[in-house]
């Protein structure tokens, strides 16, 4: 499975945007959390005041006592919104530090794809080398009879019909007498068609 670089990089800075998102919704319910937290000591106060008051008054200091409570219940939903938040924010850091090692895993096979590649050319490279080398021996080795199309070797196979393979056999058995493989003296004389002869060095 393929990685694409460009996209990690993307999504790391998606999920970035929404980690900084979510910070900035903690720092609005604490914000929140401190007004309630304010109102209820607000409500708790007047509930005193009023309790220490005339009895004719407890229908406003229940309605307070109400307010204060209500208040209370907002503020343990502030709390548990603020947790729930400060979760998802660190679900979220794994995941940008997730795909961030995802990145630069990906990197790495990259830079390897790469010295892979140069190791390949360089072994062209050498390949391609040996076979300049092998053209020029054949270039310069002597053959026999060369005002005739007759040559003289030892064990040459049969010509198949083939141009391109029967070249490619003369081609070695050419490089075979460059080394030295093959005695000079020959057992049998073969009589090659003159688009063959023509492609043996003169």
């Amino acid at each position: 499975m393929s990685i694409d670089p460009a996209r990690l990089v993307a999504t790391i800075e998606e999920l970035q945007e929404v980690v900084r998102q979510q910070m900035e919704q903690i720092q609005q319910l604490q914000a929140q959390q401190a007004q309630t937290a304010e109102q209820t000591t607000r409500a708790f106060n007047k509930f005193g005041e009023q309790m220490a008051t005339v009895q004719g008054v407890v229908t406003e200091v229940k309605d307070v006592a109400a307010e204060a409570q209500g208040a209370a219940s907002k503020a343990q939903e502030t709390a548990a919104g603020a947790q729930a938040t400060a979760q998802h924010a660190q679900r979220t850091a794994r995941e940008s530090q997730k795909a961030t090692a995802n990145t630069q895993a990906a990197l790495g096979g990259v830079q390897q794809a790469i010295a892979s590649e140069g190791q390949a050319r360089s072994t062209l490279e050498r390949t391609l080398a040996n076979e300049q080398a092998v053209i020029a021996q054949l270039q310069q080795a002597p053959v026999a009879n060369r005002s005739s199309s007759s040559v003289r070797i030892k064990d040459l196979p049969e010509f198949s019909g083939n141009q391109d393979e029967d070249i490619s056999q003369w081609l070695r058995m050419g490089r075979l007498m460059t080394e030295g493989r093959m005695a000079s003296e020959s057992d049998r004389t073969l009589k090659l068609p003159s688009e063959f002869a023509s492609k043996l060095p003169v």
